[in-house]
């Protein structure tokens, strides 16, 4: 049965793959940033006292993955400056499944925080500690059940601002950055009601919310306000605004009441809140705008791409339509020429093995074996003329970039050690990559003329990959301005288009043609029976080629009389010589390149 080419099955592989990221992407939180435990329910109750403080209690429901012991966090951000914070205690109890405690609360010990905890670690037994410079409160707790209930209790001198008119009291209840989400957010603002007067919403008390939009706000009639979110993800925030009567501090200090005299706030205040929601709406307009700008330019590239496969990524069908075949696809092309062509022009230090295996079989090349009768090294001739069977033009100039950067790892010596190059290649890094790069450049140079990739599908590929590109730049941008989900959207449409573009570029026919009758060598050497036809040299160069190792280990098996050791085999032909090269010359090759790259790296 004729098989289906890869090259119009990888696409589509990919692309279905892209599709797949795009939509788990769309439905899927990204777990990998999210800590082993959750926060269900978040209930805080800041009272407002008289002297201007506030008093929090602020309880928390985790339930926790089974981890052995947990450091969780609170951060408490967003107070006046010149504002005290002081915990009064942190407990925890067990909680069921409706929320409610099930079970005696647990007070923690305080310990006196150290510096090192901010990146991990702490105190041996369960207890809580307090960073005053970075507002953060640890709590660092072990052998939890799978649902437990934080309550911590405190309270913040200067909490609340006095003017000539108004108390402000500002309230960042959910800073940014917290590990988890938090889901189910309720944080109630109970007011110091006077007794002779009366809550009057936006008239002498008003509230604001910041945060999530499905957040709200509601005033009651008994002096609470109560603001809810039903979820705050950790890159986002939650804020109270609160404005209320000044007379309603009656126990605030002279000092406090004097110190923003002359700044009303009842006229002032409720305008500004607008203007900022009027600004906030802007920016979310301008924000979804941007979203939709970006995800419609990513989508309109990926229909491109999709068009422009569509119209030159497909492969014309070949002259040549048989599955298996035994000879050589193209006797004009040099094994390095034709590696390219199967690998779509792509560098690989496969193609010198291939060469220097080519030269030692038309004699540019001869090896000395060791005593016990195996190819050992590489004997480099001064004169290539005089030992090749006339090789053309083009084959001669690839045979004397290939001496030259053997004659390179041997560092001027007349033979190379078939495993020299790794040696050679840790310690010269940049001669042996410019040896081997200028290699490359020739063997380029060499397959330019024949014009095996059409031009068109060239040009469209270029203007894939730089669309994909400029997608993928846009979509890093957008990681920053407009949120992880867009710019992971756009990232998936873009190496989509990438995958496309990557494959838009085609043989010409006569390269179409020669592939097929490639694949078909290629089939006849993995699936065929070679025995009949297992002392052909230049076989052994293209099952190097395309990776068909069985073909090299089934002529690698001739050997001449008995094994001279245990384990060891003489090759007695040349291309039982050729097998026996091709892996240890693209081992020691491949070790090669690791090292110079490494070394350069570090250098």
């Amino acid at each position: 049965m004729r098989q289906r080419s890869r090259h119009s099955l990888l696409p589509l592989a990919a692309l279905g793959a892209a599709v797949l990221a795009l939509l788990w992407v769309a439905v899927a939180p990204i777990a990998a940033w999210a800590a082993d435990y959750r926060c269900t329910e978040v209930d805080l109750v800041a009272q407002v006292q008289t002297d201007g403080s506030v008093s929090v209690v602020d309880q928390r429901i985790f339930e926790f993955d089974g981890a052995e012991r947990e450091t969780l966090k609170w951060l408490y951000e967003g107070f006046p400056e010149d504002a005290a914070l002081v915990v009064e205690r942190v407990r925890m109890a067990p909680a069921n499944a409706e929320g409610a405690v099930d079970g005696e609360w647990v007070d923690l010990s305080e310990a006196t925080f150290q510096l090192p905890w901010r990146s991990g670690g702490g105190p041996e037994s369960d207890a809580w500690a307090y960073d005053r410079f970075q507002h953060r409160l640890y709590a660092f707790v072990g052998h939890l059940p799978s649902r437990v209930v934080f309550e911590v209790a405190y309270r913040v001198e200067g909490a609340v601002v006095a003017y000539d008119d108004a108390a402000d009291f500002q309230w960042l209840y959910v800073p940014r950055d917290y590990a988890v989400a938090l889901d189910n957010v309720t944080a109630e603002v109970v007011l110091p009601l006077a007794a002779d007067d009366t809550v009057r919403a936006e008239d002498n008390v008003y509230a604001w919310g910041h945060g999530p939009a499905d957040g709200s706000v509601s005033i009651a009639l008994d002096g609470s306000i109560t603001f809810t979110d039903p979820e705050v993800e950790p890159t986002q925030f939650a804020e109270a605004r609160v404005l209320f009567p000044v007379d309603w501090l009656t126990n605030l200090s002279d000092e406090a009441r004097l110190a923003n005299q002359g700044n009303p706030q009842y006229s002032w205040t409720p305008r500004y809140e607008a203007e900022w929601v009027d600004r906030d709406t802007y920016r979310t307009i301008i924000r979804l705008r941007l979203i939709i700008g970006l995800l419609g330019l990513a989508a309109v590239v990926l229909v491109g791409a999709l068009l422009v496969y569509r119209r030159w990524g497909r492969e014309r069908p070949p002259a040549f339509t048989d599955d298996y075949g035994d000879e050589v696809p193209d006797a004009r092309l040099a094994p390095a020429v034709m590696g390219r062509l199967w690998r779509w022009n792509h560098e690989s230090p496969d193609d010198v093995v291939a060469t220097v295996l080519d030269m030692v079989r038309r004699g540019a090349l001869t090896v000395r074996r060791d005593d016990d009768g195996r190819p050992a090294a590489l004997v480099l001739l001064p004169d290539l003329g005089a030992r090749t069977t006339s090789p053309a033009e083009a084959e001669a100039v690839l045979d004397g970039a290939t001496l030259r950067l053997l004659r390179t790892l041997a560092a001027g010596a007349e033979e190379l050690s078939v495993g020299a190059a790794a040696a050679f290649a840790r310690s010269h890094p940049s001669e042996f990559l410019q040896a081997e790069q200028a290699w490359q450049l020739s063997l380029t140079a060499l397959v330019e003329p024949y014009c095996f990739f059409d031009r068109g599908s060239r040009r469209a590929q270029r203007v894939v990959l730089l669309a994909a590109a400029l997608v993928t730049l846009l979509a890093i941008v957008s990681f920053f301005a407009l949120g992880w989900l867009p710019a992971l959207l756009a990232l998936a449409a873009a190496g989509a288009t990438a995958v496309l573009g990557n494959y838009t570029m085609r043989r010409s026919v006569e390269g179409n043609n020669i592939v097929a009758r490639a694949k078909a060598l290629r089939n006849w050497l993995r699936d065929g029976d070679v025995r009949a036809e297992i002392d052909r040299p230049e076989l052994v160069i293209y099952a190097y080629l395309f990776g068909v190792s069985e073909y090299g280990e089934e002529v690698g098996s001739t050997v001449s009389g008995q094994p001279v050791a245990a384990g060891i085999l003489v090759p007695a032909t040349m291309a039982a010589t050729l097998a026996y090269l091709a892996p240890r010359l693209s081992r020691t090759l491949g070790d090669a390149l690791r090292a110079a790259h490494h070394r350069a790296e570090v250098s």
